[in-house]
């Protein structure tokens, strides 16, 4: 299972998750007015399994299968 927090902010979100292989959290910045929000999203496979909504310490927390 990944796990992948998101810190959502009006213009910009950051996104973390745990590689699996190195054990390394890794964050990364969007900007929403850009587009990247929109193209990382995109990027994941349709009909992923997800969860999402749980907060964490202000994080949303979405979980995947």
């Amino acid at each position: 299972m990944n796990i992948i927090g998101c810190d959502l902010h009006t213009r910009y979100q950051v996104v973390a998750w745990v590689d699996e292989e190195t054990g390394e959290i890794l964050t990364l910045r969007l900007e929403h007015e850009n587009g990247e929000a929109r193209a990382f999203y995109a990027g994941w496979a349709p009909g992923l399994p997800a969860r999402g909504g749980e907060f964490e310490r202000g994080i949303l927390v979405v979980k995947t299968a």
